[in-house]
């Protein structure tokens, strides 16, 4: 559902763009230790590729999880620009904050399936270690 600003503009009080700067530096937070996830996976799903002990098609859900990291820390940046625009000009801010809410969105469903390939993963992982432990 998608919801239209209107066209006239209107300004937060003071105090409310205080805590749209504090969700702002939280997005960028967030974004950052999500970058450093997707660095660690990427670091991690080389080496393992690297020593054989990943197979090819093995290496795709590693590889849509360490995507989903970079596109949810794109939004999350994208959404934190857009909250500290709303602090710091004069203008629209209802259009401002709509944006911002449309790259949380983003973020959050690229986070839902991010975790649903990293389930995924781990129950491959947990399937090889079994097979491992039932051959030995």
């Amino acid at each position: 559902m998608v919801f239209m600003a209107s066209s006239t503009p209107f300004e937060f009080t003071r105090t409310t763009n205080k805590y749209f700067l504090s969700l702002g530096k939280g997005a960028i937070a967030c974004s950052f230790l999500l970058l450093i996830f997707a660095f660690l996976n990427l670091v991690t799903t080389y080496r393992l590729a690297s020593a054989g002990v990943l197979a090819p098609m093995e290496l795709l859900f590693p590889v849509l999880v360490i995507a989903s990291c970079f596109i949810s820390s794109a939004a999350l940046a994208r959404a934190a620009k857009k909250l500290r625009l709303i602090a710091v000009t004069e203008g629209n801010d209802i259009r401002l904050l709509e944006n911002g809410l449309q790259s949380f969105k983003i973020s959050f469903y690229s986070l839902a399936v991010m975790l649903g390939f990293l389930g995924l993963r781990y129950i491959n992982l947990m399937d090889k270690i079994q097979n491992y432990y039932q051959a030995n």
